[in-house]
C-alpha cells in the first residue's frame, strides 16, 4: 500500500476578507413629483461597518448624504411618472464597496390631502421591501405603514388592517405582525436568509362598522437580503491517491466544496489553498484540482524534509579572512530549533550558537574563489544541504560595497519591495533580471524556492523568455515578511548553467492592516477615596504590524470615566484624578478604552475595550444606631438571658471587617452583671445579663454601649457612636440568702464528737430576718458533720482524717440549704479546712527487697519510708538499727525518705527480716521489718524463688483420667488375648534383635551382652548429655526415668525404644527425652497381641538389633577418656557448691550406670508388660 501525505485544505472567500460594510441592495421611495430642495428622501441603513472609516457616495449630484447616512435633495428634483433611479455605494477600511439601487417612485399626491395612497388600479407598482438576515433587532421593529401603499378608502371609511401569509399566520408563524389602528407592519424576530429568502404578505383592509374590504387585497414581497454568515464546507472527503514519482502537474484529486449563502454573490464564491504538503503538491485556487508540484514522490519515504536552508550562499569575501571574521548567518526554515544542528565540512570554519559562519583560523582566498557545504539536521532525521561560496574581489578598505564586483558585469539584483495586501490587478511586474550571458547564449531563466514551488507556492513566477519576476497575489507580511528567491539562467539548447545562480531578496513592505489588539482582560481595583494619581492598573495591547513602525505604535486614550480616571498616552496605565471616588456611592465604573496605531493619528487603525475597575472598600462609614436610647427590664437573679437585640446600620462592605461590628459597655459594667455579643447573621448587639442581679441593691442600672468596627476607620472624621441602655431590675419574692455564699471553718483531724465547729445562718433578703429557717445538709461525703436545723450549728459527727480520700489538699466541702416558711430554698458552700495532726509514723512497705550478690563485693539495697502526715509531723525521718542486729548489716541514710542498707558479711542466698528503727521529725515512729531476699539476679530479678505448687481438683482428676483410660485399655487386651491364646505363636527367629531371651532364668543369659542394650537412634544424641562412668556396663547410672507409654519409673529401671529395662537408676532425667521416647514406644502398651507380633517382627523400622547397638556403643567409647572428645558433654563434671541442696535431679542428659546386673527393674514395669508376661506364660 502507499504511504499517506496528510496536508491542510483551507477554503476561503475569493477576497481576503469578507464584505465587512453591508447595507441593503435596493430601496424604493415614493416621493412627491417635485422633490424640494433640503427635502429628506431616506436614511441610509448599514450594517458590520466601521463607523469611524464607512464612507458613502452618490452618483447623482442632485442628491448628498449627511453625517448622519440621511439622503437629502440639495436642488429641486423632478420625478416623472417612471420614477428616477440612482445608486449609492458604501466603502469602507476594508477597501470593499457595497452598492445600494435607489429607486424612486413617482406618486399622484393631492397637495391638500396627502393621503399618502395608491389607487387600486396602480397597486403592481409596489416595490418588494428588503431586510436584513439576522438582523439585531431591537424586536418587535418597525418595518414599513402599510397606509402608503393602499387606497385612500379611509377618507369614506374607518378602517382596520389585517395581514395573513406565511411568516404570519404559517410557518414561520408570528414573524411579521400588523397594528390594525395605524397600519404598520413591524418584524418580531430575526430571519435567517437560508430558511426564509422570501415571504408573500397578503394585506386587507376591512371597514371598522360593516367589517366589509373596502379596498383590494395588496401581496407584499419581502426579501430577506444575504449576509455572510455561513462557511464554506468540503462536499466530499478529502482522499486522494496518486502514483509515485508522478511528473509535475499530474492531478491528485479535486476538492468539491459548496456554500450556503447567497449563489453567485461574493459570499459564496470560494478560493482554495493548501497549508502544508506546499513542496510536493499546488491546488488550484478556482478550480480546487490538487496536482503534483514535482516528480520526487517516494513512497517508501514517511516524511518530506522537514529543515530548510537555502541550498547556495554567495558571500564576498577579502583575500585573506581574519580569525574570527564573520562571514554570514545561516537562515533557517522550519526547523526545529531546539534540535537542529549545522554541520561544516571545512574545518577552518565554525557555526555559533546563533548560526554565525565565522572563521576560526586565517583563511586565504584565491582569485578562484572557496567552496564548502553547510548541513542542517533536526530531529526529522532529514539534511539540508547549503553551498557557500566566497567570492574573492579586491574591494577598497575604506569603502566596502557589499556587492559582488564583476569581471564580466555579473548580473546584480538589488533587493525589491512590494507592497503587502496588494489590490492588483494580478499578476503583477516587479522587475526584469537580465544575464550579461545573454549576449552569448540563447537563454531561458528559472526561478525556485519559497513563493516559488515550496510554501507559499505560486506566489512568484518569472517569465522564461524575458526574465520578468512577476508576483500572482497579495501576501500578508505578518506571515511572509520576505522571500528569498534563487535564479538561474540556462542555455536553450544545452540547458546548461550560463551564470551563477542569483540570490533575490524580496521584502514585503509593511501596510497598516492590522489593527491593536488587547492583550488581557480589562479588569482592575482601586481603593475609595485614593489620592489622586493612584495607579489602577496597565493596559496591555499589541499590534501585529511592523514593529517599530508608526503601523505598530501605540496610543492609549480614554472616552469615558474622563472625570475620575486618566491613561498614559504612551504606556497604558490608567490612574486616578481625582480622590472622590466613593464605593457606596458606585463600586464599579465601566471604563472605555480605546487603543489605535500610527501613535494616535486619525488614519490608525483602532479597537475600542470596556475595562471594569471595581472600587474597593475602606471603613469610612461608622455603624449607625437605628434608635437614640434603650430601655430594658430584667428580673433580679436572672442570668444568661437576652435582654436586647441592638441593630446597626454600616454602609461598607457586607460581611468584610468594615461591616462586622464590635460592640463595648463604657458604662454600668463595673460589677460585671451583663456582657455584649455581636450577631454573626444580622450584626446586631446582643445585650445578655451575665451574673444575678439584686433588686435590694440596686434597682436600676444605666448602661452606655459603643458601636465600632474590626477594623479602624480610614479616610473620615467621624467618630464612633454610642446609645445609653437603662435596666430596670424588677423585684422577686426570694428565698433565704445564708451570710455569705462560701463560709469556711478550720477544724483539727480526730476531733472530738460533738465539738462545735461554727453556725452558717441565712435571712430574708426581704425582712433580714432568720425567724422560721430549716437548715438541712446537701452534701456531706464523709458524715463528719451535723447541722442544727433551727440555728444552723455545725458539730463534727464522726471521726474527721485528714488522709482520707474525701479531703482534697487539706478542704473538705459541704453544701446546706435554707428553706423558709413558704418553702423558698437557699443554698450555701461550707469549706473545712483540716488542719493535720501527728496520728501516722513512717511505716516501711511490707514489699520484698531485692539484694542482688555480685561476686568479690557486698551488696546494699534501699529502703525506702513514707507517712501519710503532712510537715512537720512526717520527714525527714531518722533511720537506725536497734541493738542486737548482730552485726550484719548496716545503714545509711539517703534522704529524708531513704536510707541504704548492705549487710557488712557474706551472706548466704535467702530471706532475711531486718529491724529498722524509723521516727518522723517528732520523734514519733517505731521498729519495722524490712524483707529482704538476697538471690542472683539478672536484669534485677532474682533467677530463681523457691516455691511450692499443689495441685486442685481439676487436676487431680485430669491426672487419673489417663490412668483409669489405660487400665480399660489393659483389660481390653487381656480379654482377646484370652479368646485367641490358642493362635499366638513365637518361633524363636535367630536375629530376633534380643526382644525376648530364650531363657528360663530371671539373670542374664551367656547369650545376653549388657553392651548391646538397644538404645533408639532417635535418642541417643540428646540422651547422651550426662556424665557416665563404668562404660563396659552399657548405659548405666543412677538416673531415674519416665517410661515409654505414659508410666513412670522411679529406683532402678529404664525404658528403651524396644522395651528392654537395663540400669539401676536413682535421679530424674530430663523431659525431654521423656516425651520423645513416650512418642514412639507408647504403641506397644496399647495395641493388641496380634499388633505386637507384627511390630516384633520388624527390624528396620522401629528396632535396632543388639549388634547394631553395640557397634555404635563402641565407636563412642573411645571419646570418653577425655573432656575435650567428641563427647565430652557427656562425661561427669565437678559443679560448684550452690549453698542448699537442689529437689530437682542434676541436668546431665547421662547418668552414672553401675555395673549391676541386678533385675529387680522387671517387678516395676507396669500393667502392660505384665500382661505382655501372661500371655508368654500360657504360651
Amino acid at each position: 500500500m502507499a504511504n499517506i501525505l496528510i496536508f491542510n485544505i483551507c477554503l476561503v472567500l475569493m477576497l481576503s476578507r469578507v464584505e465587512s460594510c453591508f447595507i441593503p441592495k435596493s430601496l424604493y421611495i415614493i416621493v412627491p413629483d417635485t422633490i424640494p430642495t433640503g427635502y429628506k428622501i431616506a436614511t441610509v441603513e448599514v450594517a458590520d461597518c466601521d463607523t469611524e472609516t464607512m464612507h458613502l457616495t452618490l452618483e447623482d449630484r442632485r442628491f448628498t448624504i449627511t453625517s448622519n447616512r440621511a439622503i437629502v435633495a440639495v436642488t429641486p428634483v423632478s420625478v416623472a411618472p417612471g420614477g428616477r433611479t440612482f445608486s449609492v455605494w458604501a466603502r469602507d477600511n476594508s477597501g470593499l464597496e457595497s452598492e445600494m439601487v435607489v429607486h424612486l417612485v413617482h406618486s399622484a399626491i393631492r397637495e391638500k390631502k396627502s393621503t399618502g395612497f395608491l389607487k387600486p388600479s396602480r397597486i403592481l407598482c409596489i416595490p418588494p421591501f428588503n431586510i436584513l438576515e439576522n438582523g439585531v433587532g431591537p424586536f418587535p421593529k418597525d418595518f414599513e405603514k402599510m397606509d402608503r401603499f393602499l387606497s385612500d378608502s379611509d377618507a369614506k371609511h374607518q378602517v382596520y388592517y389585517t395581514i395573513s401569509g406565511r411568516g404570519v399566520n404559517q410557518n414561520p408563524v408570528g414573524l411579521f405582525s400588523l397594528n390594525p389602528q395605524s397600519g404598520m407592519l413591524t418584524v418580531n424576530g430575526p430571519i435567517d436568509r437560508e430558511e426564509f429568502p422570501w415571504f408573500i404578505l397578503t394585506i386587507k383592509v376591512f371597514d371598522r362598522l360593516t367589517n366589509m374590504e373596502t379596498n383590494l387585497p395588496l401581496d407584499m414581497h419581502v426579501v430577506v437580503d444575504d449576509v455572510n454568515d455561513n462557511a464554506p464546507t468540503f462536499v466530499n472527503q478529502l482522499q486522494f491517491t496518486v502514483p509515485e514519482q508522478s511528473v509535475a502537474g499530474t492531478v491528485v484529486g479535486k476538492v468539491n466544496a459548496t456554500d450556503r449563502d447567497l449563489a453567485g454573490s461574493l459570499h459564496t464564491k470560494i478560493k482554495y489553498f493548501l497549508t502544508t504538503g506546499l513542496d510536493l503538491f499546488a491546488i488550484n485556487s478556482e478550480t480546487g484540482v490538487i496536482t503534483t508540484a514535482n516528480n520526487t514522490l517516494d513512497r517508501e519515504m514517511s516524511r518530506v524534509e522537514s529543515c530548510f536552508i537555502p541550498k547556495s550562499l554567495y558571500i564576498i569575501v577579502p583575500d585573506t579572512i581574519p580569525t574570527g571574521y564573520k562571514i554570514a548567518t545561516v537562515e533557517v526554515a522550519d526547523c526545529d530549533p531546539k534540535t537542529m544542528h549545522l554541520t561544516l565540512e571545512d574545518r577552518r570554519f565554525t557555526i555559533t550558537s546563533n548560526r554565525a559562519i565565522a572563521a576560526v583560523t586565517p583563511v586565504s582566498v584565491a582569485p578562484g574563489g572557496r567552496t564548502f557545504s553547510v548541513w542542517a539536521r533536526d530531529n526529522s532525521g532529514m539534511e539540508s544541504e547549503m553551498v557557500v561560496h566566497l567570492v574573492h574581489s579586491a574591494i577598497r578598505e575604506k569603502k566596502p560595497t557589499g556587492f559582488l564586483k564583476r569581471s564580466k558585469r555579473r548580473w546584480s539584483i538589488p533587493t525589491f519591495h512590494i507592497l503587502e495586501n496588494d489590490v492588483g490587478p494580478f499578476p503583477k511586474d516587479i522587475d526584469k533580471i537580465v544575464s550579461d550571458s545573454e549576449a552569448k547564449h540563447q537563454v531561458f531563466y528559472n526561478i525556485t524556492r519559497p513563493g516559488v514551488n515550496r510554501n507559499p507556492v505560486g506566489l512568484f513566477s518569472l517569465n522564461c523568455e524575458s526574465g520578468m519576476l512577476m508576483v500572482n497575489g497579495a501576501i500578508d507580511r505578518e506571515e511572509f515578511p520576505s522571500f528569498i528567491l534563487t535564479t538561474r539562467v540556462f542555455d536553450k539548447f544545452t540547458h546548461k548553467d550560463t551564470d551563477l545562480p542569483l540570490d533575490i531578496q524580496v521584502v514585503v513592505d509593511d501596510v497598516n492592516d492590522n489593527a491593536p489588539t488587547f492583550i488581557d482582560q480589562l479588569q482592575f481595583t482601586v481603593l475609595e477615596q485614593s489620592v489622586a494619581g493612584t495607579v489602577v492598573g496597565k493596559v496591555n495591547a499589541t499590534d501585529r504590524d511592523l514593529a517599530g513602525s508608526l503601523h505598530a505604535k501605540i496610543k492609549y486614550c480614554l472616552t469615558t470615566g474622563l472625570d475620575l480616571f486618566a491613561i498614559n498616552p504612551k504606556m497604558g496605565v490608567i490612574t486616578t484624578i481625582t480622590n472622590t471616588l466613593d464605593r457606596e456611592a458606585k463600586d464599579k465604573h465601566l471604563v472605555t478604552v480605546v487603543i489605535r496605531d500610527m501613535d494616535g493619528a486619525v488614519n490608525g487603525l483602532s479597537t475600542t475595550g470596556t475595562a471594569t475597575i471595581t472600587v474597593g472598600d475602606i471603613n469610612d462609614n461608622v455603624p449607625i444606631f437605628t434608635k437614640t436610647s434603650y430601655a430594658v427590664d430584667v428580673k433580679e437573679n436572672e442570668s444568661e438571658k437576652l435582654l436586647l437585640r441592638i441593630p446597626v446600620n454600616d454602609k461598607d462592605s457586607t460581611n468584610t471587617t468594615n461591616w462586622i461590628s464590635k460592640f463595648v459597655i463604657l458604662k454600668g459594667h463595673e460589677n460585671g452583671h451583663f456582657r455584649i455579643d455581636t450577631d454573626p447573621k444580622t450584626n446586631e448587639g446582643l445585650l445578655y445579663v451575665s451574673k444575678p442581679l439584686d433588686y435590694e441593691q440596686n434597682k436600676n442600672v444605666k448602661l452606655e454601649i459603643k458601636a465600632c468596627n474590626q477594623a479602624e476607620l480610614s479616610g473620615t472624621e467621624a467618630q464612633w457612636m454610642s446609645i445609653p441602655v437603662d435596666v430596670n431590675v424588677l423585684n422577686e419574692d426570694e428565698g433565704p440568702a445564708f451570710s455569705a455564699p462560701t463560709i469556711r471553718f478550720t477544724v483539727k483531724e480526730n476531733t472530738p464528737k460533738g465539738t462545735l465547729i461554727g453556725s452558717y445562718i441565712a435571712t430574708d433578703p426581704d425582712t433580714k430576718s432568720s425567724n422560721g429557717i430549716t437548715y438541712y445538709k446537701l452534701t456531706d461525703p464523709a458524715s463528719w458533720i451535723t447541722v442544727n436545723r433551727n440555728n444552723g450549728e455545725l458539730r463534727v459527727a464522726n471521726t474527721i482524717d485528714r488522709e482520707s480520700p474525701f479531703v482534697q489538699n487539706g478542704f473538705y466541702n459541704i453544701t446546706m440549704k435554707a428553706v423558709d416558711a413558704s418553702s423558698k430554698t437557699g443554698t450555701g458552700k461550707v469549706i473545712i479546712v483540716v488542719e493535720d495532726v501527728n496520728d501516722n509514723m513512717p511505716v516501711i512497705p511490707p514489699t520484698e527487697i531485692v539484694l542482688c550478690e555480685k561476686e568479690g563485693e557486698l551488696g546494699s539495697v534501699l529502703v525506702v519510708a513514707e507517712d501519710k502526715d503532712q510537715k512537720p509531723f512526717s520527714d525527714p525521718f531518722s533511720f537506725s538499727l536497734p541493738h542486737g542486729h548482730e552485726g550484719k548489716w548496716s545503714l545509711t541514710k539517703v534522704n529524708g525518705t531513704a536510707a541504704m542498707l548492705r549487710h557488712i558479711q557474706e551472706l548466704p542466698t535467702g530471706i532475711y527480716h531486718v529491724p529498722i528503727d524509723v521516727t518522723d521529725l517528732q520523734g514519733f515512729g517505731k521498729t519495722q521489718t524490712a524483707k529482704v531476699r538476697i538471690c542472683q539476679c539478672r536484669n534485677g530479678a532474682c533467677l530463681a524463688k523457691d516455691h511450692s505448687v499443689s495441685l486442685g481438683p481439676l487436676a487431680l482428676l485430669a491426672m487419673l483420667l489417663p490412668l483409669l483410660f489405660l487400665l480399660l485399655l489393659g483389660l481390653l487386651l487381656a480379654f482377646f488375648c484370652v479368646t485367641k491364646r490358642e493362635k499366638l505363636e513365637f518361633e524363636d527367629v535367630g536375629d530376633s534383635g534380643g526382644i525376648l531371651l530364650k531363657s528360663n532364668t530371671e539373670s542374664p543369659g551367656e547369650e545376653v551382652d549388657s553392651s548391646l542394650i538397644t538404645i533408639p537412634t532417635t535418642g541417643i544424641d540428646q540422651a547422651v548429655k550426662g556424665s557416665v562412668k563404668g562404660v563396659n556396663a552399657g548405659w548405666s547410672g543412677n538416673k531415674s526415668f519416665s517410661t515409654i507409654g505414659g508410666q513412670s519409673t522411679h529406683g532402678n529401671g529404664m525404658h528403651g525404644a524396644s522395651g528392654v529395662v537395663t540400669s539401676d537408676t536413682q535421679e530424674y532425667y530430663s523431659g525431654q527425652y521423656d516425651n520423645q521416647f513416650g512418642t514412639q514406644s507408647g504403641q506397644f502398651g496399647m495395641g493388641s497381641a496380634i499388633n505386637f507380633d507384627r511390630y516384633l517382627a520388624q527390624d528396620a523400622t522401629f528396632l535396632h538389633n543388639w549388634r547394631t547397638n553395640g557397634r555404635y556403643i563402641n565407636q563412642k567409647l573411645a571419646y570418653f577418656g577425655t573432656e575435650d572428645g567428641r563427647y565430652a558433654d557427656d562425661l561427669i563434671h565437678s559443679y560448684g557448691f550452690e549453698g542448699a541442696g537442689s529437689a530437682a535431679g542434676s541436668v546431665g542428659c547421662c547418668s552414672d550406670f553401675g555395673d549391676n546386673d541386678n533385675l529387680d527393674f522387671l517387678n516395676a514395669l507396669g500393667p502392660k508388660f505384665k500382661t505382655l508376661g501372661a500371655v508368654c506364660r500360657k504360651t
